[in-house]
């Protein structure tokens, strides 16, 4: 079926040989190039059109039999993401333990808008998803916007989800912004550094332990 991917999750093989392909999937491409888009400046600006915006997408799970017949045709199986409350939540910019790239993995960090059922745009929060057994945890704070999450593990962690998630957030009343640490297994806050400015909006950041010879 025609579908629409910003942004691919990890993909790997299973122990059939299939291969298991998880993305953030639209069933169509509205949020890119329809009206009400992600992040159209003049629409922003205005609470009325900003709460109109395309929802984000949702955790597609494709899986792949590499021998199966050519035109064989393959539906994802879509991985609800619904906290205890029931809410349910959609996902942009995922991320995972990058030491689990290629390899199976259960979880699953994004950030999400219009969180717990809020037809307001600006309710955002971040996501934590276990898509081995459906289990949802949010890290949220009321006119604090987080962006991308970056996983950085426990060098000595044995756990999938051993590790801190990064990210920058934009304090709304402040009009500042500050580095927010979260224990990437409870998503609750370690630490907080702030800065005196406000950061605007930041995609796709990296983090870069120590190296030899590193100024």
């Amino acid at each position: 079926m025609p579908f629409f991917s910003y942004h691919h999750i990890n993909a790997y093989e299973d122990s059939a040989g299939r291969i298991v392909l998880d993305l953030i999937g639209y069933r169509n491409a509205d949020i890119f190039i329809g009206e009400y888009g992600f992040a159209y400046l003049e629409k922003m600006q205005a609470k009325q059109e900003r709460d109109r915006t395309v929802r984000m997408g949702e955790i597609w799970r494709f899986e792949l039999d590499p021998g199966a017949p050519p035109g064989t045709k393959v539906e994802p199986r879509v991985l609800p993401i619904v906290d205890r409350q029931g809410h349910r939540y959609q996902l942009e910019l995922p991320t995972i333990n990058p030491q689990y790239n290629g390899r199976h993995h259960c979880f699953v960090y994004g950030y999400s808008s219009f969180i717990e059922g809020s037809e307001s745009y600006t309710q955002w929060a971040l996501v934590k998803q276990d898509v081995c057994n459906g289990e949802t945890k949010v890290w949220r704070k009321r006119n604090h916007y987080p962006f991308e999450p970056i996983f950085v593990p426990n060098p000595e962690g044995q756990a999938e989800d051993d590790g801190v998630i990064l990210t920058t957030v934009l304090d709304g009343p402040k009009g500042t912004s500050y580095l927010l640490v979260l224990d990437a297994q409870t998503m609750e806050t370690l630490a907080t550094a702030h800065a005196p400015i406000p950061q605007p909006m930041a995609y796709h950041a990296q983090w870069f332990g120590s190296a030899p010879g590193a100024a």
